[in-house]
């Protein structure tokens, strides 16, 4: 029995989605390169729209574990015409060529000792952009039971490619439980839900040889119309802010559909701010702006015609082995499909509960810059540095709270805070559900040897994770960041904060608890309630 469903699905009518690491420029701000911030962690989806509106869709699958455990299940509308495998280099080159970049804000030097050197002594040095089979015939229907499957021949590292379709909910997650994929009571009720709306389940395994270095995109065809991601059944492996870039290439924009619930926006380059280190609040800002929407949003990174996304391509190199050829296949795709649109979002799995649908956008076009020029950084002193809380994003009911070791979440009651990998490959850490858990106990990291320092280890969805005390926060574990741990809050802010309302270096709202211990749950949640970025003193006194 396989002990994990990796559905990093994503449908179309029929849908589906590892980032490389990718390094920009090396300095701040230079004169050749604009800096661009870079999610190496994002699921990736390319949706090809074809002239009679089906829907050819590659999807990036993203698997760190044992080959053998690996299964991928994903809900699809209509029978695929074929499956095949993708190149990773087309992603690549295509988000490197496509993310957003930043024009510069005005840099300050007055404060510094040496002209044109920040903090740190870093300055503006040039970096080279290092980016981190035939279709199946002869598919024989065949029945198991009260299903019916499809079966697909090998392709690339990939076997027993199958879909499965029946009209009981039962007989699949029986027949799927039959034949080595995991499907527990609690993720029965998104099974069903699925399969009551007559959708299909494509499933694929690894052949028994590979290694999941070996893991490869995966290209199919659905004749069914229209861009559609089943995050309803994401949600099952989801990490905390999950980020999701999503491309499509046809005759013109598209945006999510407002039928399906889902909101296009455009992050405010007013609320976008980059510290005299480089660090900027895109990422956690787009966190918020998502969840302030309910977790129903994507934001357009880009939006333009296939003749100008091309030159860009021209000063990425990736040193694959099919680099030229994943060049070839972009010229045709923007040859046949001579637009393309760029989407991102960040979400958890509490919030993956709706399908979003993409259709048609009558809208212009989005260069992808996010222009800072009307901001001013000094580049030296405290003036120029990130204030406390304002590149960490905790939830939106949740505090972030400075502490001896850094910044970290102080979670709401109902939530418990866990490890997860930031945008930037680093550890972080996110306040999650202590009700979001579909493992439901089988195969799940125990709390045994879990120290949560002060906090107690609750188990949730598979991981170990910790709910802190009063007056505590969770910051990285410095000796496994894999996990996280509870230790002493100094000052609390709300999501607010990650607009940097505070000037650095000026002291912060603060408002006094009383007695011996801060309260910094009711106190935070009139902060919330006003939408303030009150900074409360939580630090408890020593006797």
């Amino acid at each position: 029995m396989r002990a994990v469903v990796l559905a990093l699905p994503l449908s179309l009518a029929c849908a589906l989605l590892h980032a490389d690491r990718a390094d920009a420029c090396g300095g701040l701000f230079c004169a050749t390169a604009s800096p661009s911030p870079v999610d190496q962690q994002a699921e990736r989806v390319l949706f090809e729209v074809n002239d009679d509106l089906s829907v050819t869709a590659t999807v990036e699958v993203k698997y760190q574990g044992d080959p053998s455990a690996f299964s991928w299940i994903i809900p699809v509308s209509a029978t695929p015409s074929f499956i095949e495998t993708g190149s990773a280099s087309v992603f690549q080159l295509l988000d490197a060529a496509t993310r957003p970049s930043f024009i510069a804000p005005q840099q300050d030097f007055s404060e510094c000792d040496a002209p044109g050197m920040g903090p740190g002594g870093f300055a503006c040095e040039e970096r080279m952009l290092e980016m981190p089979v035939p279709p199946p015939s002869d598919q024989v229907p065949t029945s198991g039971g009260g299903v019916v499957v499809t079966e697909y021949p090998n392709v690339g590292p990939y076997t027993d490619i199958i879909l499965v379709e029946g009209e009981d909910p039962s007989e699949i997650v029986s027949f799927l439980n039959d034949n080595g994929y995991l499907v527990t009571e609690s993720m029965r009720p998104i099974f069903e839900e699925y399969s009551s709306e007559a959708q299909r389940f494509l499933a694929v395994q690894l052949q028994p040889s590979a290694e999941a270095k070996d893991i490869v995109p995966i290209r199919f065809h659905c004749p069914a119309p229209g861009p559609v991601i089943p995050l309803r059944l994401t949600q099952v492996a989801a990490a905390p802010e999950m980020g999701i870039v999503v491309f499509i290439a046809g005759a013109q924009r598209y945006r999510p559909a407002l039928a399906s619930g889902f909101s296009e926006l455009l992050v405010p380059p007013e609320d976008v701010h980059i510290d005299n280190q480089g660090r900027n609040n895109y990422f956690p800002l787009i966190s918020k702006l998502i969840d302030d929407l309910g977790g129903l949003g994507f934001v357009t990174q880009r939006a333009q015609p296939g003749a100008q996304v091309l030159p860009l391509l021209n000063n990425i190199f990736l040193g694959t082995e099919d680099e030229e050829a994943a060049r070839t296949e972009l010229t045709r795709l923007f040859t046949e499909r001579p637009y393309l649109t760029r989407m991102y979002s960040r979400m958890s799995g509490h919030e993956m509960v709706v399908d979003p649908v993409f259709e048609p956008s009558e809208g212009g076009d989005v260069d992808g810059s996010i222009d800072l020029s009307g901001q001013t950084v000094q580049m030296c002193g405290d003036e120029g540095d990130t204030p406390p809380c304002g590149l960490l994003y905790c939830g939106n009911i949740d505090a972030c709270a400075t502490t001896e070791l850094g910044d970290g979440c102080a979670c709401n009651g109902s939530r418990t805070a866990r490890a997860s990998t930031a945008p930037d490959g680093t550890p972080t850490v996110s306040c999650v559900p202590t009700s979001y858990d579909f493992v439901g106990g089988v195969s799940m990291q125990g709390c045994d040897g879990v120290d949560c320092g002060e906090g107690v280890c609750f188990p949730q969805n598979g991981s170990a994770t910790c709910r802190c005390a009063e007056g505590a926060a969770a910051v990285v574990d410095g000796n496994n960041p894999a996990l996280v741990r509870c230790v002493a809050a100094i000052m609390a802010y709300g999501p607010e904060q990650l607009t940097w309302p505070v000037q650095p270096g000026a002291p912060a709202t603060q408002q006094a608890c009383s007695g011996n211990r801060g309260r910094a749950g009711g106190l935070l949640s009139l902060a919330l309630l006003f939408g303030s970025a009150l900074a409360l003193r939580v630090r408890r006194r020593r006797h």
